[in-house]
């Protein structure tokens, strides 16, 4: 092979490697952030710059893509498993012990502010998330005794609980779509 045909065969590879270097796609129930030189591009208006799903293009090697997922997220506590059980247990007004599983189903509803609170990890997102919806449950099982817990207002509490932590949620971009109390028991002792 000559000289002149491998130069362009090379010249040929370095185009196609440089064009998908150019190249992303977005996943559908997706949107991506464009960190250019590790800020988030944002439009003249000062907001960041949100792309969504489909073929899109970058500036290799200046530009990184963050994906977010909008999908529905759940987040589940499980007392009876949970390694500290006193952190778990939550008094009515009446002063008895209650170990109480939930769960929640929230999604991102402002991205950015999701990426700038959290560093786009669900994990993170769950953790910040988890404290807020105990102390707003102990507050609204604080307000009620046992009998009322367990038979008449299971469904004004989750209703409040749900009220309450969009409150907090949305200073992580996340809305709380929904909050089930899946079981409510007493202490072993």
């Amino acid at each position: 092979m000559s000289n002149a045909k491998l130069s362009i065969m090379i010249g040929l590879l370095f185009a196609v490697f440089l064009g998908l270097a150019c190249m992303y796609t977005v996943p559908e129930n997706h949107v991506a952030l464009v960190l250019r030189v590790g800020k988030v591009k944002q439009d003249a208006n000062k907001k960041a710059v949100l792309y969504g799903p489909g073929l899109h293009f970058k500036m290799p090697v200046i530009d990184a893509v963050k994906y977010i997922d909008l999908r529905l997220q759940s987040l589940e506590h499980d007392a009876s498993r949970t390694m500290s059980r006193d952190v778990s247990r939550i008094k009515t007004s009446n002063q008895k012990d209650v170990l109480v599983d939930y769960y929640v189903k929230w999604k991102i509803a402002d991205p950015f502010l999701y990426y700038k609170r959290t560093a786009n990890s669900v994990l993170k997102a769950q953790r910040l998330l988890m404290p807020q919806l105990n102390d707003k449950l102990s507050i609204e099982f604080g307000k009620r005794t046992i009998a009322q817990v367990v038979s008449t207002d299971r469904v004004a509490i989750m209703k409040a609980l749900k009220q309450e932590a969009n409150v907090s949620a949305k200073e992580l971009g996340i809305k709380i779509i929904d909050v089930r109390i899946k079981g409510i028991d007493l202490p072993v002792q």
